[in-house]
């Protein structure tokens, strides 16, 4: 199975970086883990809500713009279904008989 992470930004502070590469260590019996990176937009304090909404449809052009059609897509949204830990990992287990082998969130 093959998952990505994609995400706005890049992580720069070295624990969360030794991090990541631990993490695809451990999983990498498992699975092909892979984090892709889009570029932020600059941005400064204060933004009105018209432009905080301009900047995310920019980052989110480059998001859907790096998964291809091949892929089950995974949002993680502020105001998304939250589920358990053990409801993620049966629906995870799930995908190979359902025929999904690459996985993007």
């Amino acid at each position: 199975m093959n998952i990505t992470v994609l995400c706005v930004g890049s992580v720069k502070e070295k624990y969360l970086v030794d991090g990541i590469k631990e993490y695809q260590k451990r999983l990498g019996n498992y699975c092909n883990l892979s984090i892709l990176e889009v570029k932020d937009e600059k941005t400064r304090e204060n933004l009105s809500p018209k432009e905080a909404a301009i900047i995310q449809d920019r980052e989110g052009e480059r998001l859907l713009s790096r998964i291809r059609p091949s892929q089950y897509m995974i949002t993680l949204e502020i105001e998304g279904e939250q589920i358990s830990s053990e409801a993620f990992a049966r629906q995870l287990e799930g995908f190979p008989h359902q025929g999904v082998a690459d996985i993007v969130w």
